[in-house]
């Protein structure tokens, strides 16, 4: 309320921002000071999103995955292989997944989550939110399901602590990398626990083939997945709050999605991690692609 009422005074809200951000900013040196280090991961992790292409490279996975740890991202418990895989980590970014005031699509895709997954988990899984969301609807509804672990990250990438290089704030889970996409998510994740090989599938990312606009002016999309969920293959794109994207909002926030990955991988070179895109399909080109494990 008091958040609101400032910023509805000018004046008031130009005069009070500056300090708060030096404020804010001296406070995030201090916790860089005094909080620890992460400690490193062994080993190798593989990440599966959920593009269509995944379709058939999950052969490769099943055939190759031996006893690497897997990680999963949104509505991916509706693909046929997610009991098979048994994933250790199952990430959500997007607020529409735990956002008690999710509506349209994305509450329709909260609930459909929440309910597959107390239904079919029955191995030890932790999902991974973002700080926010620790006193969600989804927590409330799964914190008592004794297969399922959870963790809460920063989602912080506006401000970085004063006379602090970005990686190491990074590397204290200060401040993060953009989240404009889950699997930005799932690899600053992945780089901050150190795993020294991470392997990507399912980072179609060409969703551009896949837009269009209604008769009505509406910017819509033809969904597509490595799932076979059908339950909205076209539909408007939406936000959080039941509001359509525009054409220009949306290109925008591609444009984050793909600059993010250049972040990631400077990132990554930071802590000495190797990232391969194995996706047989894929618009991303920030990492190397295909390790010759698989």
């Amino acid at each position: 309320m008091v958040k609101k009422i400032i910023k509805d005074i000018p004046l008031l809200y130009g005069f009070i921002k500056p300090i708060y951000l030096y404020i804010y900013r001296f406070y995030k040196l201090l916790k860089c000071i005094f909080r620890q280090v992460n400690i490193s991961c062994e080993g190798d992790i593989i990440i599966l999103g959920t593009g269509p292409s995944l379709k058939t490279d999950i052969n490769r996975v099943l055939l190759n995955k031996a006893d690497t740890p897997i990680m999963v991202v949104n509505s991916f418990c509706l693909d046929d292989s997610f009991c098979s895989l048994k994933p250790s980590f199952y990430v959500l970014a997007d607020p529409g997944y735990y956002n008690d005031e999710a509506r349209g699509c994305c509450e329709d895709d909260r609930d459909i989550f929440i309910q597959t997954i107390n239904n079919v988990v029955n191995w030890p899984i932790t999902i991974i939110l973002p700080v926010s969301g620790n006193k969600s609807f989804l927590v409330k509804k799964l914190r008592n399901n004794k297969f399922i672990d959870f963790i809460f990250i920063e989602s912080n990438h506006c401000i970085h602590p004063l006379f602090v290089k970005k990686f190491i704030s990074y590397n204290k889970n200060i401040s993060t990398p953009i989240f404009q996409n889950v699997l930005q998510m799932c690899l600053y994740y992945c780089i901050y626990k150190k795993y020294q090989n991470i392997f990507v599938f399912g980072a179609d990312h060409n969703w551009c083939k896949d837009i269009m606009v209604t008769e009505d002016n509406v910017v819509a999309i033809n969904e597509n997945h490595c799932y076979g969920y059908e339950h909205h293959k076209v539909h408007p794109l939406e936000k959080l709050d039941g509001a359509y994207w525009n054409m220009g909002e949306l290109f925008e926030a591609w444009m984050n999605v793909y600059k993010g990955y250049y972040d990631l991988y400077n990132y990554a070179n930071y802590n000495c991690v190797k990232i391969f895109n194995e996706s047989s399909v894929s618009f991303v080109d920030a990492f190397p692609r295909k390790s010759g494990r698989f």
